[in-house]
């Protein structure tokens, strides 16, 4: 007979997942990848609580730190180790909400930024866009075919 934690585990679990398709950057997923393992978890230790919660922590630290850059690598294209800002300068992203006269926002590797055009011309939703520095809080960006 299958316990209810496993349900309660799964359950959350694929939520997580789910949320993570409207959401970037992996960290929903790795929550709701732990929890589906730790649904199995629960069919083998049905009544200790406290160690799948354990095992749910640790398990999603390891997916975290270890696999996270893993999966950013092959779902968004990241590729080396830049964490600095001024890794973003030349990557490519897609306009989320449109530039005009003042800002407006971009998205690179899941992660929204606030943008605005280098030469002042207006982007519209969806275009791909080249970033070309950085200014404060702002990515300076242009039309990737402008190149």
């Amino acid at each position: 007979m299958i316990r209810m934690p496993f349900y309660y585990w799964l359950i959350f679990g694929v939520l997580l997942i789910v949320v993570e398709i409207f959401t970037p950057g992996f960290f929903a997923a790795t929550l709701g990848v732990s929890a589906v393992i730790t649904s199995v978890v629960s069919l083998i230790i049905p009544s200790y609580y406290t160690i799948q919660w354990l095992f749910f922590v640790v398990l999603n630290i390891v997916i975290f730190v270890f696999l996270r850059d893993i999966f950013l690598k092959y779902l968004y294209g990241r590729e080396g180790n830049e964490t600095n800002i001024s890794g973003l300068v030349g990557k490519e992203g897609i306009v989320r909400e449109k530039i005009d006269k003042e800002t407006g926002y971009v998205q690179i590797y899941g992660d929204m930024w606030k943008a605005k055009s280098i030469d002042d011309h207006k982007i519209e939703i969806g275009e791909k866009i080249i970033v070309k520095q950085i200014e404060g809080n702002k990515v300076l960006v242009k039309k990737k075919d402008e190149n």
